[in-house]
């Protein structure tokens, strides 16, 4: 149940109805965070770490290690400076709360012992509460490594990110209706590559723009529902 939940949260994620889910779900956002890491904290068995502070530290240095450096050799091919790549790295770097879902599965399939689950969890909870020391050391680091690279690289990395400022930017046209006068106003925004979202009741008429490659198409509910997720 826990796996088939967390598949469908991704899918779901990835859909065209995901504002209307995030703003349906915003009420209990800060219940559920908080449920999470309860539930977080009391699974974790500090006596494994009393035992074995050596092992189980050499496994959190191995876990962020490993990882991190993997995310930042991973985020080079994207144009993306060896300052931000080691940002990226050390921020990403700690475990993923996917792998609670695995280890439980696995151990209650028996195919992980309950001493060694035990260990993986304290690893993973503990290298999760390192994240913000983490994100802080490579918002040290960055201007360092920043400053010791080439500065072709520099030059390299702004030539990538100016243009996708356009892309990124917050203000876009809201357009309520994808009916005939909202295509004409889709045509004309399109020709001006000016960003918009489109907005409408009419699953069909939804699903034909998301086909045709519109920025973003939302199933109208009601404004004062769906507004809060285009801010």
């Amino acid at each position: 149940m826990t796996l088939g939940a967390f598949i469908a949260g991704v899918l779901l994620s990835e859909s065209s109805y995901r504002s209307k889910i995030k703003v349906d779900i915003e009420p209990f956002r800060g219940l559920l965070l908080g449920l999470f890491f309860i539930t977080t904290g009391m699974s974790m068995d500090l006596s494994v770490f009393a035992e074995q502070p050596v092992e189980i530290t050499a496994l959190i240095v191995s876990l962020i290690g490993v990882k991190a450096s993997t995310l930042a050799l991973l985020s080079l091919p994207f144009n993306l400076t060896t300052a931000e790549s080691t940002k990226l790295g050390l921020i990403l770097g700690q475990g993923g709360e996917f792998g609670f879902v695995i280890f439980a599965l696995a151990n209650k399939l028996g195919f992980l012992p309950d001493d060694v689950n035990k260990i993986l969890v304290v690893v993973i909870v503990s290298s999760m509460a390192l994240t913000p020391a983490m994100a802080e050391a490579g918002a040290r680091l960055a201007p360092f490594i920043q400053a010791s690279v080439p500065s072709k690289e520099t030059e390299a990395g702004a030539e990538v990110v100016v243009p996708s400022q356009t892309l990124l930017q917050k203000d876009v046209v809201i357009i309520v209706g994808y009916g005939a006068v909202g295509k004409v106003v889709v045509d004309m925004l399109t020709r001006k590559f000016i960003p918009f979202i489109v907005i409408d009741r009419d699953e069909d008429l939804i699903r034909d723009a998301s086909v045709k490659g519109l920025l973003k198409a939302y199933r109208y509910i009601t404004i004062a529902t769906i507004s809060p997720a285009l801010l």
